[in-house]
């Protein structure tokens, strides 16, 4: 029912709008907004009227792509995320006075291909949009890809080539006069990783407190975002040995998920998974493994659907 209501809300909505009063470049300011405020549905059907409609000129049909690249890719709908992202690179590669959207798009991109593991196409990704980056002088985008290479290289144990990115990207902080906050968030987020890699899990729990502050204060208590920063504040916790407190913030986290993204996506059963191992060191036994079978069968359903492909657009590298 979900479903059908939101198909005939976006057809009534093309019927009356789409060629009447508003134009591609209001319709995408709408669909912007609707993803970033955590409405990923109600963002794809909008950017599926754009696209489809045949108005939008070159540089709005690639950002309409690229909004629902980033949809479908928080959506968990990775084969859909990665069409998007391509025809958005297709599209905005040929745009030579649009460099800023084509960079965005690889950006977005290195992202689903380090979501997916694989790292040496995400890497690429980041490389490439962080060349254009620094071209640009964009201080505050620069910063970002250096703090998803930063992740990314933290996750592969390469911690000397992680330092190295993260004293870049604080330096690139620095230098930045238009921050947003969505921006300082990610920033402070990468800070704990950091910091938890480092040994040092009390100032990696400063570090995401502040991030979860100051997620609420933009996004509100029940968005997504929100209750990823409080998962993250749970686990650096778990890192200084307050394992009750762990289990509070990750309860309070898990709960704004489960409120706020569909029990599908990977972030809710990855947030259980974590949830789960953390019940285990509390002694819960019992119940960590009744969650974890949950989390770990909505994980194998979940991967057995995405079909993604291993190559990328070639464009994005030249």
């Amino acid at each position: 029912m979900k479903r059908f209501r939101e198909v005939f809300l976006a057809f009534l909505f093309l019927g009356s709008r789409l060629f009447g009063q508003e134009d591609p470049h209001t319709l995408l300011q709408k669909a912007i907004r609707l993803e970033g405020q955590g409405q990923f549905d109600a963002a794809i059907n909008l950017g599926r009227i754009i696209t489809g409609s045949g108005q939008p000129n070159a540089i709005e049909l690639g950002r309409a792509y690229l909004t629902l690249g980033v949809a479908y890719r928080e959506e968990g709908k990775f084969a859909d995320a990665q069409r998007a992202f391509d025809q958005s690179i297709r599209v905005l590669k040929a745009e030579s006075k649009d460099v800023t959207d084509y960079a965005s798009a690889l950006d977005n991109y290195g992202g689903l291909y380090n979501e997916i593991g694989q790292f040496q196409l995400a890497r690429a990704m980041w490389q490439k949009a962080l060349e254009l980056r620094k071209q640009l002088g964009d201080h505050a985008a620069v910063m970002i890809t250096l703090t998803d290479l930063t992740g990314l290289s933290l996750a592969r144990k390469r911690r000397r080539e992680a330092s190295r990115y993260w004293r870049e990207a604080s330096d690139e902080r620095n230098l930045a006069k238009d921050l947003t906050a969505d921006d300082i968030i990610v920033f402070l987020e990468t800070q704990g990783w950091v910091e938890l890699s480092n040994g040092n899990a009390s100032a990696a729990v400063e570090s995401y407190q502040h991030g979860l502050e100051l997620c609420k204060q933009t996004h509100g208590e029940q968005h997504w975002l929100t209750g990823w920063d409080q998962m993250l504040v749970g686990k650096a916790y778990a890192q200084t040995g307050d394992i009750g407190r762990a289990l509070d913030e990750m309860r309070d986290g898990l709960g704004i998920l489960a409120g706020s993204l569909n029990h599908d996506s990977p972030k809710y059963f990855g947030a259980q998974i974590v949830y789960a191992q953390m019940l285990d060191r509390s002694g819960a036994h019992a119940e960590a493994e009744r969650l974890r079978r949950i989390a770990a069968q909505a994980s194998r359903d979940f991967y057995a659907t995405q079909h993604v492909g291993d190559t990328v657009n070639a464009a994005g590298f030249r």
